[in-house]
């Protein structure tokens, strides 16, 4: 559940957060700011541990929507090591928000990108193996892609040892496979029979494409505010600057 964060508290929440924030601010009476809540919780889920979710109403927060310059709501604003890296103004879709969060998104350590994997398929360096069931593989695969469903993993981790020098790389072409891949680690780990351990890729090439489209779309809505936006956002940094500034001179 996304925090509330007040003027008081808003250097403790969000300026000292060891996460990436999103910023979500709104108000009681903004209709747009409400069918945006059911977005952000699935986002929030999705993303535990990974991107700090939290809400300003501006109503009741004068200092923050100062300094976030706010002119218009619903406005998302994504903070890292307390600075404003990016934004949404207006209503916007889940994977429009999700590309705008996935640059900052932590990476695990043992976890390949959708370029990375492409690479290493290219230089014969991976095999890539398909979680998804055997229809869903039957329709649409990455080339010499093998098929391995997520609830075999466990009895069939033998074949996932690198034999060949070539590293096993997991994917799912959907969220709901992508965040599955965390219980595929647990059952890899699980299975004494697998002594070399696959990697892991949360985004196929389809699913890439689709985020770069996103994020296409992303891009447009904000390039039409023009130079407006971008003052805004300096703006917004100077503002969200300045504020924790005045917070630790006042604590002081």
């Amino acid at each position: 559940m996304a925090v509330d964060v007040t003027d008081q508290d808003f250097e403790a929440q969000v300026i000292r957060s060891e996460l990436p924030v999103l910023v979500d601010l709104h108000a009681d009476w903004c209709q747009p700011c409400k069918q945006l809540e059911p977005i952000l919780r699935d986002l929030e889920q999705e993303l535990t541990g990974k991107i700090k979710f939290v809400r300003v109403d501006v109503d009741k927060n004068p200092m923050l929507a100062r300094a976030f310059r706010v002119q218009s709501i619903p406005m998302m604003v994504l903070l890292k090591d307390g600075r404003p890296v990016d934004q949404i103004m207006g209503l916007a879709d889940k994977n429009a928000i999700r590309a705008m969060l996935e640059p900052f998104v932590p990476k695990a350590a043992d976890e390949v990108q959708a370029p990375d994997l492409a690479a290493l398929l290219q230089s014969g360096r991976a095999i890539a193996v398909d979680v998804r069931e055997p229809s869903a593989f039957a329709r649409y695969r990455i080339p010499g892609a093998i098929n391995l469903p997520a609830d075999q993993l466990a009895t069939r981790a033998a074949e996932l040892r690198p034999s060949d020098g070539r590293v096993r790389v997991l994917y799912g072409r959907s969220g709901d496979e992508g965040r599955d891949l965390a219980a595929c680690r647990s059952r890899i780990s699980a299975a004494a029979s697998c002594t070399g351990k696959p990697r892991v890729c949360r985004s196929s090439a389809a699913r890439e494409h689709e985020a770069a489209a996103a994020r296409g779309r992303a891009s447009a809505q904000r390039a039409a505010a023009g130079e407006q936006r971008r003052d805004r956002s300096a703006g917004s940094s100077a503002g969200v600057a300045q504020l924790a500034s005045d917070d630790r001179r006042a604590r002081r």
